[in-house]
């Protein structure tokens, strides 16, 4: 077998997938918003975040995408960008591995919302739903209190992908592979990326470095069980349209991520009219919308002691 690159699977697997300590911070890394948000609404800011992050998704699936530049003149290697969406870091009793689907069975985005894990999809009748329309079905997360308050098991589940990677293995292939979880691992793990809609609305003055700092460790590691470590790609979106991003490590550098963050941002607030007077996404809703899915976890009384440890 002849690698691409003489160094990168080495890299990737003894750097990265060997190690066995928490990803959260000794691994994964987090990205910023611009100093202020276009918009206070929460389901607007998400549902723009998402459109965008599904164009540069799909640009990236017809290789429209141009190369970020070194020096003004070298064309960096793009390879990393082909599993940016559509990947997860599986934990392993030894070593991780990075599973990643197919681009036509990531259609839909995780969302995460109070303990409560959702299926939201980005496509429709063979087309990319609008801002408008995903700030239809973020909404409907949003107000989906039906069903009361959580268990604490489920609500501190997520922290289990920010426990010791052989502790998470033991968990995941003990309780986690039943039937039902199974299908909700596999929505959460197949998804594009991970959306988080969070409680906290923090706030950031450039002038103030203390609370440069606290919005800098929140969007790295969250309160510990809002965020699922494992995925590539996470935006959360706070109740002040605030928003902050994760992503872990392994699979891609830095820079092509930031790629994604600045067309996102760029097109959302800049050169695209994403917003109407009342911060919300302009655009007709043309889907028949249905309520997003809610993914079910099946949690034993012995799973919820090891998720506890975990948090």
């Amino acid at each position: 077998l002849v690698s691409k690159n003489y160094v990168s699977d080495w890299w990737e697997q003894y750097v990265y997938l060997r190690g066995r300590s928490s990803i959260m911070i000794n691994s994964n890394y987090y990205t910023m918003d611009t100093f202020q948000s276009p918009t206070s609404c929460q389901a607007a800011r998400a549902a723009a975040i998402t459109y965008q992050i599904s164009q540069f998704k799909s640009n990236i699936e017809m290789e429209r995408i141009d190369p970020l530049i070194a020096h003004g003149c070298v064309p960096l290697c793009m390879n990393q960008y082909k599993r940016m969406f559509g990947l997860t870091r599986v934990p392993g009793r030894e070593q991780d591995q990075l599973v990643h689907v197919p681009a036509d069975k990531s259609r839909h985005v995780a969302v995460l919302r109070r303990g409560r894990f959702y299926r939201v999809p980005l496509t429709f009748g063979g087309r990319h739903l609008n801002a408008a329309e995903l700030e239809r079905l973020y909404q409907m997360i949003i107000d989906d209190d039906e069903n009361g308050v959580v268990s604490a098991a489920q609500l501190h589940l997520p922290s289990v992908t920010a426990a010791n990677r052989t502790d998470w293995f033991e968990i995941r292939e003990k309780y986690l592979l039943t039937e039902e979880n199974r299908k909700t691992l596999s929505a959460i793990e197949d998804a594009a990326f991970l959306m988080v809609l969070d409680d906290d609305s923090p706030k950031m003055d450039i002038a103030d470095n203390d609370s440069v700092a606290t919005v800098s460790s929140y969007a790295l590691h969250g309160n510990g069980c809002n965020r699922w470590f494992d995925k590539s790609v996470t935006i959360a979106v706070h109740t002040n349209g605030r928003l902050v991003g994760n992503a872990e490590h392994s699979w891609a550098d830095a820079p092509v991520v930031g790629h994604m963050v600045e067309f996102m941002l760029l097109h959302e607030i800049v050169w695209d009219d994403t917003y109407d007077e009342d911060g919300h996404c302009k655009g007709k809703v043309m889907a028949s919308l249905r309520k997003p899915q809610r993914l079910q976890w099946d949690i034993s009384d012995e799973c919820a002691v090891e998720i506890e440890k975990c948090h």
